[in-house]
This record gives structure tokens, C-alpha cells and sequence, in this order.
């Protein structure tokens, strides 16, 4: 057993008058260790983390406009009418959302057959 414990100081800061204190005494858990005071900054980020789908190169931020139920119909359609790769042609031909493009078309036919709908 350690003897005559008692509290110990430290000083952290000389500016801003911070310190820490503990104890030796046998009372003490084992095992917790120094206490230290929390920090009193701040994090504060360097760059802007925002949530654009542009790719961060800054620009208007872009919304993900969701497929509708019709529109994928709309698609299956296409491509069975069309074929598939054909994409501006069954975009022309079936109706859509204003801003679809046939980019739009081919990454959704691919995402639906990945998924086993296509």
C-alpha cells in the first residue's frame, strides 16, 4: 500500500489560470487515471462540407428528383418498343419528367436491372 496520498495540482494553463487536480490517496479506483478538465475550444471545420451532389466544385445545389411509378413504366415500355441504348429516342416518345435526360434513362435501366425489374 502506497501512504500519505493527498491532492495534487498542476497548473495547464498560466494565461487563463486552468488546472487540474487529483489524488494519491488509497481511496482512489484504481485504474481511472488522471482527470483532466474538458477542453474549452471549439472545433471548427476548415472547409465547407456541404452537401451539393456537384461533385464539391461548389454551383447551385442539386436535388435528387425521384422516379415516379408511371415514369418507370413509361421506361419498360421504351425499351421494349425501342430497344435498349436507345435512349433519346424513347425519351422523345414516352413522357417524362422535364428534366430527365437519356443519362437519366440509361442509369435508372441500369439500376433496375441490377435490382432484377428491368
Amino acid at each position: 500500500k502506497r501512504g500519505g496520498g493527498g491532492e495534487r495540482k498542476v497548473e495547464l494553463d498560466k494565461n487563463e489560470g486552468k488546472t487540474a487536480t487529483w489524488s494519491d490517496s488509497d481511496d482512489s479506483e484504481e485504474g481511472k487515471g488522471v482527470r483532466l478538465p474538458a477542453s474549452t475550444t471549439s472545433f471548427k471545420p476548415r472547409a465547407s462540407l456541404g452537401t451539393d451532389k456537384g461533385g464539391g466544385h461548389g454551383g447551385s445545389k442539386q436535388t435528387y428528383d425521384r422516379w415516379t411509378e408511371e415514369e418507370v413504366q413509361q421506361l419498360k415500355q421504351g425499351v421494349k418498343a425501342h430497344g435498349e441504348g436507345n435512349w433519346d429516342r424513347i425519351l422523345s416518345t414516352h413522357t417524362f419528367k422535364p428534366t430527365r435526360t437519356g443519362q437519366n434513362l440509361k442509369d435508372k435501366w441500369r439500376n433496375l436491372i441490377k435490382k432484377g425489374e428491368a
